[in-house]
Parts: C-alpha cells; sequence; structure tokens
C-alpha cells in the first residue's frame, strides 16, 4: 500500500521492508510530502528542472503548502491525530518549518546532477592496467 511516500530505490531491497519502513513515517510527513511533490512538479512544468528558485518565488508556494496540510491535519477527528491533539500547531512554527525541510530537500534532489561512474576510455584493453594489453603475458 502506497502513501505517496515512496522513493526510486533499486530492486536490492524487498518490497515488505520498504512498507514496513514507509509505515514508519508520521503523519505530518505522509499529509506534506504528497502536496510538495505537486507543487515541484508544478514548478518543473512550468520553468523547467533547471530552474533555481529564491526565497520569495518560494514563501508563496510554501504559505499554499501550508495551508493545505493545515487543513488536512485540522480536518481530522482529534481521536485520529494521536499523537498530534497535544501537539499545536501555529503559523511560522513547526510545521511550517516542516514544510520548508522536505520541499527544500525535494527540490535539490531533484536539482541534483546524476554523474554515473566511468572508467578511461581504453581501446581493445589496452594501457597500463590492462591484464592482456601490448606487452601483457
Amino acid at each position: 500500500m502506497s502513501n505517496g511516500c515512496t522513493r526510486n530505490f533499486s530492486n536490492s531491497v524487498p518490497s515488505a521492508q520498504l512498507q514496513q519502513l514507509e509505515s514508519m513515517y508520521p503523519d505530518v510527513y505522509r499529509a506534506v510530502y504528497p502536496e510538495v511533490i505537486r507543487h515541484c512538479n508544478m514548478l518543473d512544468r512550468a520553468y523547467g528542472q533547471a530552474y533555481i528558485p529564491n526565497r520569495e518565488q518560494l514563501e508563496p508556494v510554501i504559505e499554499d503548502i501550508y495551508t493545505n496540510v493545515d487543513k488536512k491535519i485540522n480536518n481530522k477527528p482529534i481521536e485520529d491525530r494521536g499523537q498530534d491533539k497535544t501537539l499545536q500547531y501555529r503559523r511560522g512554527g513547526f510545521l511550517n518549518d516542516i514544510v520548508w525541510i522536505i520541499f527544500l530537500n525535494e527540490l535539490l534532489g531533484r536539482r541534483r546532477r546524476y554523474r554515473p561512474f566511468s572508467r578511461p576510455y581504453r581501446p581493445y584493453g589496452y594501457g597500463p592496467f590492462a591484464p592482456f594489453g601490448p606487452f601483457g603475458f
């Protein structure tokens, strides 16, 4: 059962273990992360993946995410909130900081350059480290 919090892992980790780890995310993260993904996708479609926004451009985006998440969290009945019933959210407080952290983490992850490991080109295995080069035995 995916909650929108999945990452792209290689096939080395069994899906049952991934689901177990994903179930450990707090409810706040499960409410914030899908909104962050939606807004990052909107930014990528509008400006391209190379676009780096400044703080003034991100503040309305964060405000929109915060408003949507705050509605989701506060519309839940008190008994469904679990530990959240004692935590008071205030504008500019803990929830806003969490939204900033998750959003910037996702944005940075999308903006990192993928640099695969490559070896220098050596045609036909020739070179000083080739086991059977021109002088190999």
